[in-house]
């Protein structure tokens, strides 16, 4: 990951991190969703999403306004 990219939203829950990476998405934020699930026992780890820096606070925001 490039130094300029940010954590804006982690989960447990893979739907809700493909959720809240859809609605980034949808807004042009362009976010990166990684996946640090165990393969093996999929209750250890967790979904993180990051975006540019640039889009940090308004990421924050749409998160936040939506209850995401």
């Amino acid at each position: 990951m490039e130094k300029d990219w940010v954590k804006v939203y982690e989960s447990t829950n893979s739907f809700a991190a493909e959720l809240v990476h859809t609605v980034l998405n949808d807004h042009a934020f362009n976010p990166v969703l990684i996946n640090k699930k165990d393969s093996s026992y999929l209750n250890f780890g967790s979904n993180e999403i990051f975006v540019h820096q640039d889009f940090y606070n308004e990421s924050i925001q749409l998160i936040n306004e939506n209850k995401l």
